[in-house]
């Protein structure tokens, strides 16, 4: 059996107020974020990568390697929130695929593993939902099957990606993990100072 391809959509056109900077050229190692993130989903055969940016799109878009096949989109609405940039991308994702993947950009330290991990769970259950999940709770990304496409662009946007996850409860594959970076968001200078030591050894 032929495999499926699976799309990725990576959603970085958050502000970053909290932050101070843009979080998509954090330092991870020798790497920033979105490089990092670039290269695990390269690595699990994720395709394609698309990349929703938002006000800091110019900023961020010189500063990343561009010997890569990725779709870079911009935002020209992120007030609008995080559901509308993941609307933005889901706009894009080629019809021949089952599902797409998101991927937060403040998520830098989740797993190889964990990518690969979903990326055969959504192999053998193309139309679920799954979400990984680590000592009971769940993290990200989150794979969505494209009979959920609708629904996602059709959600209110202050609610978020949750209210597709709430409504389809009983479609969700959770997904064991070893990985505690499933958990891990990285949203302001101080939780950025309290991982660097983890960043550091990435």
């Amino acid at each position: 059996m032929s495999r499926q391809r699976i799309a990725s959509v990576i959603l970085a056109a958050g502000d970053s107020r909290r932050m101070g900077k843009p979080k998509a050229l954090l330092k991870i190692g020798p790497l920033v974020f979105l490089e990092t993130i670039f290269n695990l989903l390269e690595e699990a055969k994720y395709d394609p990568l698309i990349t929703v940016l938002g006000n800091d799109f110019k900023e961020i878009f010189q500063s990343i390697q561009k010997k890569r096949k990725i779709l870079f989109l911009r935002n020209q609405f992120s007030e609008k929130g995080q559901l509308y940039s993941l609307q933005c991308g889901l706009k894009h994702v080629p019809g021949d695929v089952p599902g797409c993947l998101v991927v937060l950009v403040d998520h830098p330290l989740v797993s190889l593993t964990t990518y690969l991990s979903v990326f055969e769970a959504a192999q053998k259950f193309p139309y679920k939902i799954i979400i990984p999940v680590y000592e009971g709770k769940r993290g990200h990304p989150v794979y969505f099957g494209k009979k959920y496409f609708n629904d996602l662009l059709t959600a209110p946007l202050s609610e978020g990606a949750r209210y597709v996850v709430q409504k389809y409860e009983k479609s969700i594959l959770e997904l064991p993990v070893d990985d505690a970076g499933i958990l891990v968001d990285i949203d302001t200078p101080e939780e950025y100072s309290r991982y660097l030591e983890t960043l550091a050894g990435f």
